[in-house]
């Protein structure tokens, strides 16, 4: 799966990380990843997590650019939730870009709440923009 991976994050993000990013992911205890198909062996979008005891934090969110804006995001989100629920998770907290509006807003129609601003977060290259932490409450 790692190299599916890798290649859905090269296709969504400016800075993508290689298979062997992601096979180090995936071998991580409590890591989980899913993918979202638009039809059959058509793969547009996925999510990483990674799960230790009541909480799941997602390390890595995208869904292709030509096919955003057509719930697939939302879908993603809720599946997630749902095996994270299952998994017996309370609360998944996750961090995005504080300029990245279109992705903020997608957590907060899912429940997210901002609960803290990280400033100077992501690299120079990309201006030490802030990280927006949030979380979402699955048990309540």
């Amino acid at each position: 799966m790692a190299p599916l991976l890798a290649e859905l994050h090269k296709a969504c993000f400016d800075t993508p990380w290689n298979i062997q990013a992601m096979s180090d992911l995936l071998s991580m205890p409590g890591s989980l990843a899913f993918v979202i198909e638009q039809s059959t062996d058509m793969p547009v979008g996925f999510v990483i997590a990674n799960c230790a005891a009541d909480q799941a934090d997602i390390l890595a969110i995208g869904i292709l650019p030509a096919y955003r804006r057509g719930q697939l995001g939302r879908r993603l989100m809720a599946y997630l939730s749902d095996q994270m629920r299952s998994l017996g998770v309370a609360a998944i907290f996750l961090e995005v870009a504080a300029d990245n509006l279109a992705a903020i807003s997608l957590y907060k129609k899912c429940g997210y709440i901002e609960i803290a601003r990280r400033g100077n977060y992501y690299d120079a290259n990309r201006l030490n923009r802030t990280a927006v932490q949030m979380r979402c409450d699955l048990i309540g």
